[in-house]
């Protein structure tokens, strides 16, 4: 079960399924689910954005498999959508909630490209309405008499809190009409940074239920056996690292297994990733002259630079730059309009495997290649209508892996490289973040839900390449980070032993709702 939403009369309880994408509800008192959205909405619990239940009977929802608001009767049918960004590819829309004559809803805006920056918006529904802008906020509700309360965070992204905010709404639910006012400090956030919940809840009667204290997420480098068994690398507090780090991401071995290079999140008030490597014989941690909003490294295969991506002006650009740190960063290729995020290079490092879209959240993700030191644009490698991310090549540079939906989920595939004449499904469910062992023989990926490394063996008959059955190498149990579709967060060892992972924990400081029945109080 995912996110859950009551009926206005609170009969039924609704909720969104993570592990098959669809919408359901169940009589509030118990009973059996009852499907009113079979599938399609994302088969994990970060693919939705929230749901709301109106007077009516429509149910409006968001999901990020699907861009804008989207409605359904409670009882099931055809969806439509209620709401659409100008620009689909570089904006989401999210946490939908009725107005109190459900004659429109509020719902939260962002720029895929800044997700922080959430903004509220209301939507009337009327013929020619659109949506217009509120204020800075998330999580937002209303009140039977049109109070809006919203949600806005404060402090780093590793301890989540924040304050409830309250504006009245004009007579007409059209507008604001008056100046925000701060209500509680101190309230508890969930959620990532694009879905970012405020932990509290409005009854009809006026009663207030928060959840007080802070949301702590604090992730760390990990040495991560075949087993599962983990053993401590690296953590943010390192006095190596600059004040202020909050985690890492996107680690990557070195070719020659004696460094890790890897993305550290800074404060959300300085929002980006610097690049770092970690010389593991000494421990010695040496940033990379990289600025702000640099991530996804990738190693040339000499181990003398490390490729990455950096995000200036709504635009992910390859540059390169030396892993001792001597001299800046330069343009891989010349800067160019589409969001390019490196993939892999061939043994001899002359070409390399990217992934590319023309919009920085679109559904045109190809792969392709480009010859480094001779071409200025990429060559077309799989280009289709599906989905393609994340290629990586095996050690002898011979085959791709890489992730296609062209199934209706995403998949792992292997097609020889780079004449593409064959190609062999390698997983068996919705999987994504392929890996090969350094010394052949073995294909790795993380199950789409993130709760498992998956192994694959594979052999090479007559020209062609045979995967085995696939089998769970070690469960994940919620403890590593498993994010992001551009790239893995996780390398294996030279001799593939273990792995390089991301361990994640989170707390949420205070266990103990807080109730206000005088909600007239408190708006005071």
């Amino acid at each position: 079960v995912g996110s859950i939403f009551p009926s206005p009369d609170g009969e039924w309880i609704a909720f969104n399924d993570p592990a098959t994408g669809s919408v359901k509800k169940i009589p509030s008192g118990g009973g059996v689910p009852v499907t009113i959205v079979e599938s399609g909405l994302g088969e994990n619990t970060g693919a939705w954005l929230g749901g709301t239940w109106g007077p009516d009977g429509t149910i409006v929802f968001a999901t990020l498999a699907r861009p804008g608001l989207l409605a359904v009767s409670e009882n099931g049918g055809p969806m439509r959508v209620v709401a659409r960004p100008a620009a689909e590819d570089s904006v989401c829309y999210g946490q939908p909630s009725f107005l109190p004559d459900g004659g429109g809803i509020v719902f939260t805006a962002s720029e895929v490209a800044y997700p922080w920056e959430q903004r509220i918006m209301l939507l009337r529904f009327e013929e020619g309405a659109e949506a217009v802008p509120l204020l800075r906020g998330h999580s937002p509700k209303i009140t039977d008499d049109g109070l809006l309360v919203f949600g806005r965070s404060t402090g780093a992204s590793a301890v989540r809190s924040g304050a409830l905010w309250s504006v009245p709404l004009s007579p007409d639910l059209t507008s604001i009409a008056g100046e925000p006012t701060r209500l509680r400090e101190g309230v508890a956030v969930s959620g990532g940074v694009r879905d970012r919940w405020m932990m509290f809840d409005l009854a009809a009667d006026g009663t207030l239920v928060h959840l007080p204290g802070g949301r702590t997420v604090s992730r760390s480098l990990v040495w991560v056996d075949r087993g599962g068994l983990m053993e401590p690398l690296l953590t943010a507090d390192d006095p190596q690292l600059p004040a202020g780090v909050i985690g890492f991401d996107a680690p990557r071995i070195s070719p020659s297994g004696d460094r890790i290079a890897f993305r550290a999140n800074v404060p959300e008030d300085q929002p980006g990733f610097r690049l770092f490597t970690l010389e593991l014989a000494r421990g010695a941690i040496l940033a990379l002259s990289v600025d702000a909003n640099a991530d996804w490294p990738v190693w040339t295969p000499d181990g003398e630079r490390v490729v990455f991506n950096r995000f200036d002006a709504g635009v992910h650009n390859l540059y390169w730059t030396r892993a001792d740190n001597v001299g800046e960063p330069e343009p891989l290729i010349p800067e160019n309009p589409l969001q390019q995020h490196a993939g892999d290079f061939t043994p001899d490092g002359g070409t390399l495997v990217l992934q590319e879209r023309e919009a920085v959240a679109g559904p045109d993700s190809d792969i392709r290649v480009i010859r480094v030191g001779e071409d200025d644009v990429s060559r077309a490698l799989v280009v289709t209508d599906a989905f393609e991310i994340q290629p990586v090549l095996s050690p002898d540079g011979r085959w791709l892996a890489y992730v296609s939906d062209e199934s209706g989920q995403r998949e792992v595939y292997v097609t020889d490289f780079p004449e593409r004449r064959t190609r062999v499904k390698v997983s068996t469910e919705a999987a994504w973040q392929p890996a090969w062992t350094p010394g052949g023989g073995e294909i790795f990926y993380r199950r789409l839900d993130g709760d498992a490394v998956m192994t694959v063996p594979y052999s090479v008959v007559d020209g062609a390449l045979r995967p085995g059955p696939p089998s769970v190498l070690f469960e994940s149990e919620g403890r590593f980070w498993a994010c992001c579709v551009w790239g893995r967060n996780y390398d294996p060892t030279l001799d593939g032993r273990r792995f390089v992972m991301v361990a994640e924990e989170a707390a949420i400081t205070s266990s103990r709702l807080q109730v206000v029945r005088r909600w007239e109080a408190v708006r005071r």
